[in-house]
């Protein structure tokens, strides 16, 4: 069992950057999707597929401008669920960005003068 949890690791660490790029991809596309059809009926400010797709990116980065807002529950609970897969996603990206300069930084500081 720990050979594969080994070779399972070394598989994901290897491929973070394209499972964070999908999966981000995913999140936009189909917090976008459900957002539209939340929102059916509701009158609020997402009219569009591309104003749900701006509000799902800019939950998922963080920034989140309020220019639109789900205006009913289940809109909401999307929301909600898009933020939650966002932060992880974002602390992911972060992490290997760390785990890269770190690396580099080690590398340099081991090489002899």
């Amino acid at each position: 069992m720990t050979r594969l949890w080994r070779q399972s690791r070394r598989m994901l660490r290897q491929r973070m950057p394209a499972v964070i790029g999908v999966t981000s991809l995913a999140l936009v596309v189909g917090g976008a999707t459900l957002m539209v059809v939340a929102k059916q009926g509701s009158g609020g400010p997402i009219a569009t597929f591309a104003d749900a797709g701006w509000r799902a990116l800019t939950t998922i980065i963080t920034v989140g401008y309020g220019n639109t807002y789900p205006a009913i529950g289940r809109g909401r609970g999307v929301a909600v669920f898009v933020m939650i897969i966002g932060i992880a996603l974002f602390g992911l990206l972060t992490a290997n960005v760390e785990r890269f300069l770190l690396r580099k930084m080690q590398s340099i500081a081991c090489k002899p003068s």
